[in-house]
């Protein structure tokens, strides 16, 4: 009989299928799949290959490091950044629970008024990072603007205090306290303000790629040679310094050393007082050798005294401006130019590079994958549909009625003293008893009237010609000027607050001065300057708008709020029946129902006719009321289009994520995914939802050709669209001082190359910002590209800043992200800062307790050169040396691998 390979396996198939399952059992608990290199099957070769190392890639003081070493540092240095990462929340929601539980109220008034803002409103966010991400972004938004806002006060404060503190010969608690409270919420600003942009949690050396890690080494051997060592005492004093003097609780504590056991399986936990000594070390080595530490902590700044004139030539060096005429040439516009002819083989090249990418317009690569694709129909309307407003006045009045009754049971019977009962009795006799809980809310209003983020002012204060003007006038100047839109709401705050202090200090000057300009007691003062009692002076302040001004404000509000929640409630059952009627029956008969409703109420609706993706999707015809309500919140930009079509692809799950959504029929709100919480009048509500989604598909070379074709020729048409904007250059050279035959020109591109002209600057690293009132303070910008700049690459304003001291006619060319639009900028004009410009700026740099960003980034610049001085000289000590080409090699990808 001939030889059957499948016999034995029929003879011997159950053992032999339960010692594969076993072994599949094996490999899959070792797979953990945790990845960071911490798989077993990551680390066995690690193991094999112990004895053998790799190639040296630098050698300090004789020890050298190949690039598993290096590896295995990062690796330690990222384990303990994330443990401390992990605490540091925790020890932020431990300072400002016990502050707003027992700490504010033991502050003196400045100060608690001050901090009691900032701490709520962090807390809130630690106590709900899991709740919807737009409240988290919105709450992010207004934390870091309150920070921006406060930080100058409470750096200003602090000096004070501390001053007073010294000054006293028996210390004060109160002012102890208060130090202790301002250098808590201080702290947590810091981090704070960093914790986006930190990649490590010990910033005196970054982890992010190879170079830095042997910057680390290389400071940490001169620390060891400094003689300096932690016992593990101080090393808990070092965290405790970091953590705002917490202690970790012991429960959440051992739950975090369990997720870093399993995050970094090769590094053992009991290593971590080790891994800390180090990284504290290097700190301590650091503050020795170049500064001292900012709050204990590791913003390392530079000792060195900088003279006035040094400070001028920064000033001068990255304030001065510089402006430029600009030309744009799109890509698509020589396509057709382009005569030579592909080879077969140059198109299977392209399609076998990127057959698996999908196409996305922001990036410069093509990609031939088809991507997912969908269809969505949309209804919606606004609140003051007529189907609502016939229903709201049975409802308005039966609300009004349940009041009456219910307000009717509180008055009080008898004689008493307070007017209270009075107002209410004539509420329920006018029907205006549900709109006096809006205007106790309009009394209530929280902050006091010179509170420094959230002032209340009076009406009287905010609604007068002079702040309406300011309003509109600084709105303007910031759209023409470029300035940020925030400027003109700021500048008619400014005028508000300014009408009230003139309100307030005219009515109260006369109650000061009256006791010095006669001999006589102060209530009989009074009637010199015309002003009889107390009651009388407080009736003179600026006050608020009595009940009846208001009434029908806020019957107006009340109206507005019940049209919202009928049509809220409506959309709301829409919701729950087009899902079922879609899963239940068929998408035809839930089509019928979206007709049906839709003819009822008058709402508007569409529905789109083909499939889209996520790019094509904003183009949609079907779609436009719905992009014309997401622009109109988006300050009538939408840049990107991704940005718009994110709602219909994707879920929001947590602040800053997003997970693919593919559920049809799910109507969801647009465009935040939740009804408003406050509707205003004739407010527009709309729903959408998906009709058809299809998967991504990856495409054969023949269904891809056109497309292949289409990316070759467009790559080609790009060196076309260059030799074109340097043949401008040179033409635009020749007239670069007349304004008017440079504008001719620019006309000359729109015609024939379909581009556009515009104009760019002024141009500086930082420029100051408009001034709002004598007492903000200088500020300064960095200068951000016109939208004409088409998704501009963050290198293109140091590229403009690059010629500014060439002569006038000087260009560059530069492209945008995708590469789908060449840019010819010429240099036009040139404005030097002079040494009278600078004295206000100067005099300015300590006067409110805190550098601006003029003064942060000259600081940064300084320590920069001195630790970078001081590093090349720890070269030298080490006898460093490196393979450049292997280290260089590693950072590009690094840095790759980072975006």
């Amino acid at each position: 009989m001939a030889f059957n390979p499948f016999s034995a396996f029929r003879k011997y198939f159950k053992p032999m299928m339960a010692a594969l399952a076993v072994m599949c059992m094996f490999i899959f608990v070792l797979s953990s799949g945790l990845g960071n290199g911490g798989d077993f099957f990551d680390q066995l070769p690690r193991w094999l290959n112990k004895g053998a190392r790799g190639p040296t890639i630098a050698t300090i003081y004789g020890q050298n490091y190949d690039s598993e070493r290096i590896e295995q540092v990062r690796r330690e240095r990222q384990f303990v950044s994330d443990y401390m990462s992990s605490l540091m929340p925790l020890a932020e929601l431990s300072l400002l629970s016990e502050l707003k539980t027992d700490g504010l109220n033991k502050l003196s008034d400045e100060v608690k008024a001050t901090l009691r803002p900032i701490v709520e409103m962090r807390l809130s966010m630690l106590q709900n990072e899991n709740a919807d991400p737009r409240q988290n972004q919105m709450l992010f938004f207004q934390y870091f603007q309150s920070m921006q806002q406060s930080l100058p006060r409470l750096q200003a404060m602090l000096s004070t205090k501390q001053s007073a503190l010294e000054s006293e010969n028996s210390p004060s608690e109160t002012v102890q306290r208060d130090i202790d409270a301002i250098n808590g919420v201080l702290q947590v600003m810091t981090y704070d303000s960093k914790a986006f942009s930190r990649s490590n949690f010990f910033e005196s050396v970054p982890n992010d790629t190879t170079r830095f890690v042997l910057e680390f080494l290389l400071w940490d051997t001169k620390a060891v040679e400094m003689g300096i060592s932690l016992e593990p005492t101080d090393v808990r004093k070092e965290m405790l310094r970091d953590l705002l003097g917490r202690t970790p609780d012991p429960k959440l504590h051992g739950v975090l050393l369990q997720g870093l056991a399993m995050r970094y399986p090769d590094i053992p936990t009991s290593r971590l007082t080790e891994l800390l000594n180090r990284e504290y070390r290097v700190r301590i080595a650091q503050a020795s050798l170049i500064g001292s530490t900012f709050f204990n902590r590791t913003q390392v700044t530079t000792p060195t005294f900088a003279t006035a004139q040094e400070w001028f030539r920064f000033y001068k060096d990255v304030c001065s401006q510089t402006s430029y005429f600009a030309f744009s040439l799109p890509v698509s516009h020589f396509v057709s130019k382009v005569t030579e002819t592909p080879t077969t083989e140059d198109l299977q090249k392209i399609f076998e590079a990127f057959k698996s990418q999908e196409p996305d317009p922001a990036r410069e690569t093509p990609g031939f994958k088809q991507p997912r694709r969908i269809q969505v129909a949309w209804l919606g309307g606004s609140t003051n549909q007529e189907h609502y407003r016939t229903r709201a006045p049975q409802l308005l009045k039966a609300q009004i009625a349940a009041s009456q009754i219910a307000t009717a049971l509180t008055v009080p019977v008898g004689g008493s003293a307070f007017p209270a009962p009075i107002t209410t009795v004539a509420a329920i006799q006018t029907g205006d008893a549900p709109l006096l809980g809006l205007y106790d809310e309009y009394l209530s209003r929280r902050f006091p009237w010179n509170d420094a983020i959230t002032p209340r002012l009076r009406d009287t204060s905010v609604i007068r010609p002079t702040t309406i003007a300011s309003l509109v006038s600084q709105s303007v100047v910031a759209a023409l000027t470029q300035a940020p839109v925030i400027t003109g709401i700021l500048t008619m705050e400014q005028q508000a607050i300014a009408a009230e202090v003139r309100d307030r200090v005219r009515v109260g000057m006369p109650a000061v001065l009256a006791p010095l300009s006669a001999p006589t007691p102060l209530m009989w003062a009074l009637p010199l300057h015309g002003l009889t009692t107390p009651a009388t002076i407080l009736h003179a302040l600026p006050g608020d708008l009595p009940f009846a001004a208001l009434r029908g404000r806020f019957r107006e509000r009340l109206e507005s709020d019940l049209l919202g929640k009928l049509m809220i409630s409506d959309l709301t059952e829409f919701q729950t029946e087009i899902a079922k009627l879609a899963k239940d029956r068929a998408p035809a008969i839930a089509d019928v129902y979206v007709e049906e409703f839709v003819k009822q109420r008058g709402l508007k609706s569409g529905r789109m006719t083909g499939l889209a993706d996520r790019f094509s999707i904003s183009n949609e015809p079907a779609l436009l009321p719905l992009k014309d309500h997401f622009t109109s919140g988006h300050g009538g930009q939408l840049r990107g289009a991704a940005n718009f079509g994110e709602f219909f692809f994707n879920d929001q799950s947590s602040f800053g994520q997003s997970t693919p959504a593919s559920a049809t029929y799910d109507a969801r709100w647009y465009p935040n995914n939740q009804p408003p919480s406050m509707v205003v009048p004739n407010q527009q509500l709309f729903l959408a939802w998906r009709t058809e989604d299809t998967p991504p598909k990856t495409l054969t070379f023949d269904e891809a050709k056109p497309q292949v074709i289409a990316a070759w020729k467009f790559d080609k048409a790009r060196d076309l669209a260059e030799k074109a904007a340097k043949a401008l250059a040179d033409e635009a050279k020749a007239i670069a001082s007349d304004k008017a035959k440079l504008r001719d020109l620019g006309d000359r591109v729109k015609r024939e190359y379909t581009g556009t002209w515009f104009e760019i600057g002024p141009v500086a690293e930082l420029n100051q910002d408009p001034s709002l009132s004598p007492d903000s303070g200088i500020t300064f910008s960095p200068y951000s590209l016109p939208f004409d700049v088409n998704s501009p690459r963050t290198d293109t304003v140091q590229k403009l800043l690059g010629i500014k001291d060439k002569p006038i006619g000087e260009s560059i060319t530069f492209t945008n992200v995708p590469s789908d639009t060449v840019y010819l900028a010429m240099l036009v004009g040139k404005a030097e800062k002079k040494e009278s410009d600078f004295y206000e700026v100067y005099a300015s740099l300590n006067k409110f307790g805190v550098p601006n960003q003029f003064a942060e980034q000259f600081l940064r610049k300084q320590a920069a050169q001195v630790y970078q001085m001081v590093t090349n000289q720890l070269r030298e000590e080490a006898k460093y040396t490196e393979d450049k080409e292997t280290i260089e090699k590693r950072v590009q990808d690094e840095l790759k691998n980072l975006r």
